[in-house]
């Protein structure tokens, strides 16, 4: 419920419960010129409550209830999909597979929110966000550069955390061993 009052509350449509996880929309049925920006501030509005859920289901749930979010900003075929005696409204197409893929990547990378470059470079800059590289996704030939959305209030500490977090990234890529493990290493003490 959480997540589904935090998608109205911006606007979306919760397009289908599938298991334990939802999908949602923005931009349709009507146009949003924002939609990148709704999205991201429902995700941030769930990770910023999902502890107090948590706590409230922690005797029934027996471990920390843990989130997962991908977003992705790309064209999709919208409309009913279906037959004559059942049909459905909602989205295809790859931008749909893509935003599905990086919800699942939440839990290798170890973040409650992972978002496309195509999101991010649509969010304004007061937003928190950590590059986390490129990301070889199923179903796509070349990777897909990925951050973070930051579900807090990105503080100057943790605008600093994230430059050297992502000057380290940067070593790595370019095969710096030495540097980018100095860097990551300044981070832990």
């Amino acid at each position: 419920e959480l997540q589904s009052v935090c998608i109205r509350e911006t606007d979306g449509v919760v397009v289908d419960y599938v298991g334990d996880g939802l999908l949602a929309m923005w931009n349709a049925p009507t146009d949003q010129h924002d939609h990148p920006v709704r999205a991201c501030k429902a995700a941030i509005a769930f990770l910023r409550d999902l502890p107090e859920l948590s706590a409230r289901w922690e005797g029934e749930a027996r471990e920390p209830i843990r989130l997962g979010v991908g977003i992705h900003t790309g064209p999709a075929l919208v409309g009913n999909t279906g037959s004559r005696v059942k049909f459905k409204y909602g989205p295809m197409g790859p931008a749909v597979n893509l935003a599905s893929r990086l919800e699942n990547a939440t839990k290798t990378v170890g973040v409650g929110a992972v978002i496309s470059r195509f999101t991010r470079d649509r969010l304004p800059a007061h937003f928190g966000t950590r590059r986390l590289g490129g990301l070889r996704v199923q179903g796509f030939a070349e990777p897909v550069e990925v951050f973070e959305l930051y579900p807090g209030e990105p503080t100057p500490e943790w605008r600093g955390l994230r430059d050297v977090f992502e000057k380290a990234l940067g070593h790595f890529e370019a095969r710096e061993w030495s540097e980018a493990c100095g860097l990551l290493a300044g981070l832990l003490t």
